[in-house]
């Protein structure tokens, strides 16, 4: 039996990557979103905020919640990181929800039209951020308040 979820913007938003992008690895989905949260000083209603830096990436625990759920509801393919019909036909009809949201989604556009899907620019990138640099490993990247990045 497939698990019920309460469907956030950010899963419509993960269910909108994996529908238009094509992802070799969990991690990749990590990066593109660090990157695209990390693009603007302004935090943004749609980002995710939570990174936590690794020894060489970044990893989001409200990410991997909302993907979890995703593929315990039967939305994703785990195995082809993809959405299953289903998950299609749930984007099809919630998928609009997203549209006083565009500026974010072209964010990720323009970050996935720089960078291609070349895992190893999007690692470079990240590692290559301000905000990257300047967390210690284990700690959030983003600490609290309206600017990410300075304070």
């Amino acid at each position: 039996m497939l698990n019920r979820i309460y469907y956030t913007l950010q899963h419509i938003l993960v269910m909108r990557l994996l529908l238009q992008y094509q992802f070799n690895n969990w991690q990749n989905l990590h990066d593109l979103l660090f990157l695209a949260s990390a693009e603007s000083l302004e935090r943004h209603d749609l980002g995710f905020y939570d990174f936590i830096r690794t020894n060489s990436n970044v990893y989001s625990p409200i990410l991997r919640q909302v993907v979890r759920e995703l593929i315990a509801a039967g939305v994703v393919d785990e195995k082809h990181l993809a959405l299953t019909p289903r998950g299609r036909e749930i984007y099809y009809s919630l998928g609009s929800i997203l549209r006083p949201y565009d500026d974010f989604c072209r964010r990720i556009e323009k970050i996935v039209e720089r960078l291609g899907h070349d895992v190893r620019k999007t690692g470079r990138a990240v590692r290559s951020n301000i905000a990257y640099h300047r967390a210690k490993r284990g700690k959030h990247i983003f600490p609290e308040g309206d600017k990410p990045f300075f304070r």
